[in-house]
């Protein structure tokens, strides 16, 4: 095989690789991303968030949340006011009550998350 063949060989190969990688990366981070559902029991899939505040669009709609990394969820934009640990994923944010007062919960509640 000439030099020039096996140069393109090699070039396709480290591209292929580079591209795995890529895929790899991209992969990990979401699973380390907080998914929020509009619904309960994780269906409604609103969007993935690694910190920081959600969009107008997602503020106080997920009724349902798979933690990812996060670890805390906050009722306001900022993580001001009140919040709750992420321990687990909740498939209905209804049976979570912590920090609230009586009779709230935090289904339709979340404004960020970090």
């Amino acid at each position: 095989m000439s030099k020039k063949v096996s140069s393109k060989f090699f070039k396709r190969g480290l591209a292929a690789g580079a591209l795995s990688l890529v895929a790899l990366g991209s992969s990990m981070q979401a699973s380390h991303a907080a998914v929020l559902y509009d619904h309960i029991n994780y269906s409604g899939e609103m969007g993935t968030w690694n910190s920081g505040n959600l969009p107008k669009w997602a503020n106080d709609r997920a009724s349902s949340i798979k933690k990812g990394k996060s670890r805390q969820m906050c009722e306001n934009a900022g993580c001001y006011g009140r919040t709750a640990p992420l321990r687990h994923d909740y498939s209905d944010l209804r049976s979570l009550r912590t920090n609230l007062h009586l009779g709230e919960t935090w289904s339709d509640r979340i404004s960020a998350v970090r």
